[in-house]
C-alpha cells in the first residue's frame, strides 16, 4: 500500500534476478586496448593460447589499477563466457559457489540450470561437502557441452577458505569435453587475509601470476591521447 491510497497500488521492477546475478553479468562495451598492453599480451600467451581445459591466472597490483578490466577484456576478446564474483570479509562459506549457483539458476540450458538450483538446495541446508560436489559436475557438465567460461574473482584476498579450497579442486579435476574453466583472480598486496602468494600457492603450480604497475607507461598514455 502507498500513503494516501486506499488499494493496493502494483510496484513493476526492472527485474526478478537478484542484483548479485546482475552484478555477475559483465558489460558488454569494448575496454580500452591502451592499457596494460604487455600484460593483456602476456595473460593470451601463457592462459588463452595454450587452450588448457582449465586454468588460473592471478593479477595483483594496487586498487585502481584495472586489474579485473583487463581480465573482462581478455575474456570479451577471445568469447569466453564471463562471471564476476566480488570477495568480502567475513562471508559465508562457499560464498563463489552461491554466486555460480544464482548465475548458472537463470542460464537457457535446463541441465544447467537444474544442476544450479540442486546446489542451492543445498546450500541453503548447509551442506558444504554436497554443495562442493554438484559445483564440480556443474563445471564439469559446462566442458563437457564445449562451453568456455572465465570466473573473476575481485579482491581474492578476502575470499573465504571453502571458496579457496574450491577453486583448488576445480584445477586438479578433470573432465571430458572442449570447453574450458579460466580462475581469474585480483588481488590488492597486504590487503585481506591471504597473501597472493598463499593464494597462488593454493591454485597450483600452473597458476600465471601477473603484476600491475601502479601507473602506465608514457607510451600507453600517449596511444590513449591519440
Amino acid at each position: 500500500f502507498i500513503k494516501g491510497h486506499s488499494e493496493p497500488v502494483k510496484i513493476y521492477g526492472i527485474a526478478t534476478v537478484p542484483t548479485r546475478v546482475l552484478s555477475a553479468i559483465c558489460s558488454s562495451t569494448v575496454p580500452c586496448k591502451a592499457v596494460h598492453a604487455a600484460q593483456y599480451r602476456e595473460i593470451i600467451e601463457k592462459v588463452i593460447a595454450p587452450k588448457k581445459q582449465r586454468a588460473s591466472v592471478l593479477v595483483r597490483g594496487n586498487t585502481g589499477t584495472g586489474k579485473a578490466l583487463l581480465l573482462v577484456r581478455t575474456l570479451y576478446d577471445h568469447a569466453i563466457n564471463s562471471i564476476m564474483h566480488d570477495a568480502v570479509e567475513d562471508s559465508r562459506p562457499l560464498d563463489i559457489v552461491w554466486t555460480l549457483a544464482d548465475w548458472f539458476a537463470h542460464h537457457r540450458d535446463s541441465d544447467l540450470s537444474n544442476r544450479a538450483e540442486a546446489i542451492r538446495t543445498a546450500l541453503e541446508r548447509s551442506h558444504n561437502i554436497l554443495s562442493t560436489r554438484l559445483a564440480l559436475e556443474l563445471v564439469a557438465l559446462t566442458i563437457s557441452k564445449g562451453q568456455s567460461t572465465g570466473i573473476v574473482v575481485r579482491q581474492a584476498q578476502r575470499l573465504d577458505n571453502a571458496s579457496l579450497s574450491f577453486l583448488r579442486q576445480l584445477m586438479v579435476a578433470e573432465s571430458k569435453g572442449t570447453g574450458r574453466w579460466i580462475n581469474m583472480l585480483t588481488v590488492v598486496p597486504q590487503n585481506g587475509l591471504h597473501p597472493w602468494s598463499a593464494i597462488a600457492t593454493m591454485l597450483g603450480a600452473d597458476t600465471t601470476t601477473v603484476h600491475l604497475p601502479a601507473h602506465i607507461p608514457h607510451g600507453e598514455c600517449h596511444e590513449l591521447i591519440d
